[in-house]
Order: C-alpha cells, then structure tokens, then sequence
C-alpha cells in the first residue's frame, strides 16, 4: 500500500482506524475478485466479458420490464413536507408506470435553499431508484439494464435538483426521505397489484437495515439497506454462493 495515500486518508476522516481498515478490505476485496474473474474465464475459455456482459445487462432490463408489466398502468400522486430551515419542504411526486418502465417526477417540489440541504439530480435519482427496486426488482441483478426502466426527473433549481453552487453538504437529510415519498406514491395502488405486504416490509427493513428475508432462503438471498452513497447496489438482492 502506498503510505504516502493512506496518511492523507488518515488525516481527512474522524474515524482514521476504521476508514484504513475499510480501505484494506476494499484492496483485498478487489484481488479476490480479480483472481476468480480470470479463474471464471480460464475455466469457460472467455477471452473478453463482452458478449456476457451485454446477455446480463439486457435480461437484466426485460426482467425488470416484465415485472412493470404485472402492475397497473397509470400515475400517482404523493407529498411529504419536512421541518427544513428557515421554512418547511415539501417533496412532491408523481409516479408515472407505463408499458415503457416508471417515472418519477419531482414537480411541485420546494426550490433549492440557501442553506446546505439541497440535492444533485444523482443523489436523488439514486434514492428515488432505490426505493423502486426495494418494490419492484428486489430480485433481479443491478446494473445498467435493471435500471434503464426507472427513471426520475426534477425541476433545476428545486431543492432535489440544486444549481451549483448550492450548498449540498447535507443533502441525506432531504435525500432520505425519498424512498417513503416513492413508497407513497404507489401505495394507493397496493391493493391492485398485492404491493402492500411488500411496502411495509420495504419501509420496515429500509429504517432497521435488516434484510427482508430470514433462514434457509437468507442463506441464498439478502437484501442490504445501508448507506445509498455507497452504491446504487445498495437494497438490490444479491444472489450468494456459498
């Protein structure tokens, strides 16, 4: 390891054990993966990813299509408003589910602040996206396929579409309320569809960070809820081989 980095990583976090720690597992993390990739490769007699890279991103996206397929088409209508600052925030959302994938639009949503609580547009499409695939694809892989069909626009210079330089530094007190404004976007339709176990359990195990499914099956899937900026993997189901 350079420790010229790890120094500068030290000195840039309250938590200079643990960050180091985490920078290591991440390190060896990524020379287990390599070693199998290859071994993968070898063994198949692969000598590029992308033909089976391009089989999983597309059945990826049909199988997420598939499962927007079983719900009812049409839009839905949510508003949350928060505390804020110097006046409080509403967080306005229509969900919109087609034969094309879903859309959620942030319009009516309060206008960007002077203070730090604003959101990029990726930060809230990563949430946003997040609280879909708690619902909708917990069970299909993620990646570029899976989340071509959940899509998310918001007004510029909206507190979920800050304008630089807008101050952004706190953006997860906003941020994270977006998966309970999605999840009351499509409860009213609950009952079309048999939604309504499956959001409670998604909101459940959002704010626990537990997994939503238990013994012998949890051996084989688990679906992570931690912190989203980690990665948009984040609250997806893995598949696990043990």
């Amino acid at each position: 390891m350079n420790e010229t980095l790890l120094a500068m990583i030290r000195a840039n976090t309250r938590l200079p054990v643990d960050t180091e720690g985490d920078v290591y597992s991440l390190a060896a993390c990524n020379d287990v993966g390599c070693r199998r990739l290859v071994e993968m490769m070898d063994e198949f007699h692969l000598e590029t990813l992308d033909v089976l890279t391009e089989h999983v991103v597309e059945r990826s996206r049909e199988a997420v299509l598939a499962e927007i397929a079983k719900l009812p088409k049409g839009s839905w209508r949510y508003e949350m408003t928060l505390d804020g600052y110097d006046e409080p925030v509403t967080l306005a959302a229509t969900t919109t589910v087609s034969d094309h994938g879903i859309h959620v639009d942030f319009t009516g949503t309060s206008p960007q602040s002077p203070r730090g609580i604003n959101v990029p547009l990726a930060y809230t499409t990563a949430y946003t996206v997040f609280g879909l695939g708690c619902v909708v694809a917990a069970r299909i892989p993620n990646n570029a396929g899976s989340l071509a069909p959940l899509t998310v626009s918001a007004p510029p210079g909206s507190i979920l579409n800050a304008a630089k330089p807008a101050p952004v530094a706190i953006r997860h007190v906003v941020g994270q309320m977006l998966p309970d404004v999605v999840f009351g976007c499509l409860a009213p339709s609950g009952e079309l569809f048999e939604l309504e176990t499956q959001l409670a359990q998604a909101v459940t195990a959002f704010r626990e960070r537990r997994p939503l499914v238990s013994g012998e099956e949890a051996r084989k899937r688990v679906i992570v809820c931690v912190e989203a900026e980690h990665s948009l993997r984040e609250g997806r189901e893995v598949s696990l081989r043990f």
